[in-house]
């Protein structure tokens, strides 16, 4: 999943839709010339349909990744945090629609898919907590 959806793979995707000349709308909205998820964001919102291609592709790979940890763990609630997942409809819904296709019927039907109310600070809370159960169990 890290392969395809996650800020250093959606960088590098754009990066390279930039250099072949199919990106210009992603550099076009990178703020100071910095061409990262919010650019790509930016620009699939405003209807860009390589940023949307490049979303749809890093949705559907976390969505089937979440598919199949709902075949497995039967979750109430799935909660996305991060920067990646601030950019919102143009990636979420490929990830809903893979989720869709890919979890089973019976698992998916009451789970519910919510942003972190951490927002960027997700992924710094979990590292923390996890040195603090590994250092007191």
């Amino acid at each position: 999943i890290e392969a395809f959806c996650s800020a250093w793979s959606i960088t590098h995707e754009a990066t390279l839709l930039v250099s072949s000349g199919r990106g210009a709308a992603i550099l076009a909205a990178a703020a100071e010339g910095k061409i990262g998820p919010r650019a790509v964001g930016a620009a699939a919102a405003a209807g860009d349909p390589s940023a949307l291609a490049l979303l749809e592709r890093a949705g559907t790979a976390l969505g089937a990744g979440l598919a199949n940890f709902i075949n497995i763990f039967n979750p109430e609630i799935i909660v996305l945090g991060g920067g990646v997942s601030e950019i919102g409809a143009p990636l979420l819904d490929p990830v809903r629609r893979a989720i869709d296709a890919f979890a089973m019927p019976v698992m998916r039907k009451d789970v519910r898919l919510l942003p972190s109310s951490l927002g960027l600070k997700t992924g710094i809370y979990g590292a923390a907590a996890l040195v603090f159960h590994e250092n007191h169990p």
